[in-house]
């Protein structure tokens, strides 16, 4: 019977100041997994649950870039501009929606950060941020902000889920 020569990585220690995306490498090189041992702090956890181009530091908050059309005959939008809080509102909801299901527990609303440069005529790529705990240490998940929650706090003319779990206008 032939040897087995594959490599053993289980053992692999990975130093705790090493950047999370770094970390990802570490255990697997196939199937780029952290293996079981390799310990990561919170900030570590969420960097490796955020896209790689989105995580620009260890700093708690989970980040998602969106990208998003130009207004036509606009060159230079101001995104701070209220005609688009509607689009920052919808793109809020659909990053805390990602977060929850990465394992994430949103503990604030989800703010947008800025544009980022893109290259795209016609495009602009914007991020957003929010402040997350790891699903598997929040110590008060009933104070997790969900998607639906958001939803219920507003007012106005929204779509917003209903008591019953149904999409409804209000005008």
């Amino acid at each position: 019977m032939p040897k087995n020569t594959a490599k053993d990585t289980t053992n692999t220690k990975v130093p705790a100041s090493i950047t999370a995306h770094d970390a990802l490498g570490r255990g697997n090189e196939k199937t780029k997994r952290v293996t079981p041992d390799v310990k990561l702090t919170p900030e570590e956890m969420i960097a490796v649950r955020t896209e790689p181009s989105a995580a620009t530091a260890l700093d708690g908050k989970f980040r998602k870039e969106v990208m998003v059309a130009v207004p036509k005959g606009v060159e230079h939008p101001g995104w701070d501009d209220p005609t688009f809080e509607h689009m920052h509102v919808a793109n809020g909801l659909a990053v805390l929606q990602e977060a929850l299901g990465l394992g994430l527990h949103a503990k604030a609303s989800a703010v947008f950060e800025g544009e980022i440069p893109c290259g795209q005529k016609g495009s602009a790529l914007l991020r957003y941020a929010v402040e997350v705990v790891p699903a598997v240490l929040d110590t008060e998940p009933g104070e997790t902000v969900t998607p639906r929650s958001e939803l219920l706090d507003m007012d106005g003319n929204s779509t917003f889920a209903g008591d019953d779990g149904s999409i409804r206008e209000t005008h």
